[in-house]
């Protein structure tokens, strides 16, 4: 018995202009399957949404402030309308110089798919011991 895969849909998310991010290109779906967010630039979330038939809209880009994302998930949340992404990321504070100072955050962004935004939850942003990577839990929050 052979096993194969469906392909139901190609491209190339490449731009023609950014820099491509240091810690490694991230991808995360959204629990329900309406949106595929790719990290491939620096300072830029790719979206791309997901429509009815599993077929892919058109992609677009969004802008964040963090640049040094280590992960990303979007999590799970019962009744919302807008796919809530949650980043985990690093930072050098202001005055420190070099890795070893680094401190690791996470922080929330809704997606409004409709207005083509990333909007920022400014109420869940905190500051975390460090870690490499984030999993979504079925009941909310992140491990």
């Amino acid at each position: 018995e052979s096993k194969r895969f469906l392909t139901k849909s190609a491209g190339n998310a490449q731009d023609r202009v950014g820099r491509e991010v240091q810690m490694g290109t991230k991808v995360a779906m959204s629990p329900c399957g309406r949106v595929l967010s790719l990290h491939i630039y620096d300072g830029l979330i790719k979206i791309l949404p997901i429509q009815r038939g599993q077929k892919l809209g058109e992609a677009y880009n969004t802008r964040i402030d963090e640049l040094k994302v280590v992960d990303m998930v979007y999590l799970h949340q019962a009744g919302s309308k807008r796919p809530l992404l949650c980043l985990l990321y690093r930072e050098v504070p202001v005055g420190e110089v070099g890795e070893a100072s680094e401190e690791t955050y996470i922080k929330t962004y809704s997606l409004d798919l409709k207005g083509k935004e990333l909007m920022r939850n400014k109420s869940s942003e905190f500051q975390t011991k460090r870690a490499d990577r984030i999993l979504a839990v079925p009941f909310g929050g992140v491990l």
